[in-house]
């Protein structure tokens, strides 16, 4: 009897996204007897190794047009007028055209994805396999695995969720479809911080025994020391509004103080944004452009980072704060999402206001560089201490495995 498991991702192992999921693949592999990673990219390369018990496989997660059009049969289906419900009753939202296609498109997804999920495991196992659905996030994959009901099929069905597939005021239409159903009806409902799990409770008025707090991780780093020669500020993210890195520079360009600013990440802002940095701060910043995680692991440890900030306006828990401290690297952060859960204020870091002025980010900037030698190496071993007791892999990722695997 193997254990085999079915592991569902917006891209991974191809293009550049989800790189945390290579802090979680390894545990992953030496759990289960063989993985096939399904993945929606249906155009890029390979760009990442994965474990030599992993098979992969594309799956393009888009319905064609006809699809598309058969979904507005989905009106007759009773979970779509169970949805309109909570739409109104709980969410408070009016049915506009847009939560409309929405919802009956992710209908006619559970339906057909469903058939393909399982047309899938009858083609790579056995009867004697003990068969897991996991879903890296809690999207219209996570509700077909969830719909798959037979236990003679299927072992554990579960998915993670973290910022945009979490919080409906993350999406354009500030709605997320059947998050009832895929609480009720998923096995393990893994949030990655605790205010996710909250968030559910409050959006729904309900607990459900599926949700979990399941936190990421990283790998163990080398502990470096506070840098008191150069005062050097890293950052780490997509070039794109949400990160708010326009505000970031002009923080920077108010500073009085001396110091280097790092960028790591790329995207669709990337020559405005240069263009500004250099207006704004010449000859004090590094761009460093995308890195894949083994290159920024490489970086950091090369480099004697005094400070690491992100001031995004909305986060899951990111990870880039976890590899920071995975380095006993002081972090100053908004408090948007689970970020309080790891930026202790005071502690290994400070809290910037949820949407943060330029001075506002200036001013915090300031205050950790003003402090004495003595407080800054405490917010430094603090940092440390956050990583090896909160975002440790080894510990997280074999917790959630044991989780995953008890009956």
């Amino acid at each position: 009897m193997s254990k085999v498991l079915f592991f569902f991702t917006s891209n991974y192992p191809y293009g550049k996204g989800e790189t945390f999921i290579e802090n979680e693949i390894e545990h992953l592999s030496k759990a289960f007897d063989k993985i096939i990673i399904i993945s929606n990219d249906t155009t890029n390369l390979q760009t990442r190794k994965t474990p030599k018990n992993c098979a992969i496989t594309r799956f393009n997660y888009e319905l064609s047009s006809i699809l598309k059009l058969l979904s507005f049969l989905e009106i007759g289906n009773s979970l779509f007028w169970r949805e309109m419900k909570i739409i109104r009753r709980l969410y408070k939202l009016k049915t506009s055209k847009i939560i409309f296609n929405t919802l009956i498109i992710t209908l006619q997804k559970k339906y057909i994805f469903k058939k393909r999920i399982k047309n899938i495991i009858s083609q790579q196992t056995s009867r004697k396999d003990e068969v897991y659905l996991y879903s890296y996030w809690a999207n219209d994959m996570a509700i077909a695995i969830a719909s798959i009901k037979s236990k003679k099929i299927i072992k554990k069905r579960f998915c993670r969720a973290h910022r945009w597939d979490l919080y409906l005021e993350e999406n354009r239409s500030k709605y997320l479809p059947l998050r009832e159903y895929l609480l009720k009806n998923i096995d393990i409902y893994a949030s990655i911080s605790s205010d996710g799990c909250r968030y559910n409770h409050l959006l729904l008025g309900s607990d459900y025994p599926s949700v979990k707090l399941s936190r990421l991780g990283v790998q163990s780093r080398i502990f470096k020391k506070c840098n008191i020669n150069n005062f050097t500020i890293l950052s780490l993210s997509n070039l794109i509004d949400v990160k708010n890195i326009k505000t970031l520079i002009h923080a920077l360009s108010i500073l009085e103080i001396d110091f280097n600013w790092i960028h790591i990440g790329d995207g669709v802002l990337k020559q405005e944004l240069i263009q500004l940095a250099e207006l704004k701060i010449p000859n004090k910043y590094t761009y460093v452009g995308a890195l894949s995680n083994q290159e920024v692991m490489d970086y950091m440890s090369k480099k004697n980072i005094s400070l690491f900030i992100n001031v995004s306006l909305s986060e899951g828990i990111p990870v880039s704060i976890m590899e920071a401290m995975s380095f006993g690297i002081p972090c100053v952060a908004t408090a948007v999402g689970g970020t309080p859960e790891i930026v202790n204020d005071g502690y290994n870091g400070f809290l910037l206001s949820p949407n943060p002025t330029a001075v506002e980010i200036a001013d915090m900037i300031e205050k950790f560089y003003n402090l004495s030698y003595e407080c800054k190496e405490n917010m430094h071993q603090n940092a440390f201490y956050t990583w090896e007791n909160e975002y440790n892999a080894e510990k997280n990722y074999s917790a959630f495995i044991n989780q995953i695997l008890s009956n």
